[in-house]
């Protein structure tokens, strides 16, 4: 894990789910997945949609053409617990169930996450 995704996680863990810097303020989630290849947990901060109850991520890895490493280890271990702004972690943090969205889902969720970043772009 980089330094930079340390700082990140250390911080959300110590201030209840809440960030400074340039995430101030957004929806922040932390994604505990399990590597591919070397089955050691890791730790992931992402930002997230909510979409009815459940949470939306996105495998853009900045706009690369490859996906993150998160992603491959998700698609390998599907089995995941995350903690959220909206529900910090905690011993008990839900499991959660993985799953690619398709059609008309993915360009849904691809439109909503483009006009929140706009959004957030703007303030």
């Amino acid at each position: 894990m980089s330094d930079w995704n340390a700082g990140i996680i250390d911080e959300f863990r110590e201030n209840e789910g809440r960030v400074g810097g340039m995430f101030e303020g957004a929806p922040l989630l932390l994604l505990h997945h399990v590597g591919a290849r070397t089955e050691t947990e890791r730790v992931s901060p992402l930002m997230y949609q909510t979409v009815n109850e459940d949470f939306a991520i996105f495998a853009s890895k900045a706009g690369a053409d490859t996906n993150p490493d998160w992603f491959h280890n998700l698609m390998a271990n599907p089995q995941t617990k995350s903690a959220s702004t909206r529900r910090p972690s905690s011993p008990g943090s839900p499991k959660a169930k993985n799953t690619i969205a398709s059609g008309s889902s993915r360009s849904r969720l691809g439109l909503s996450s483009l006009n929140m970043n706009v959004r957030r772009a703007e303030t």
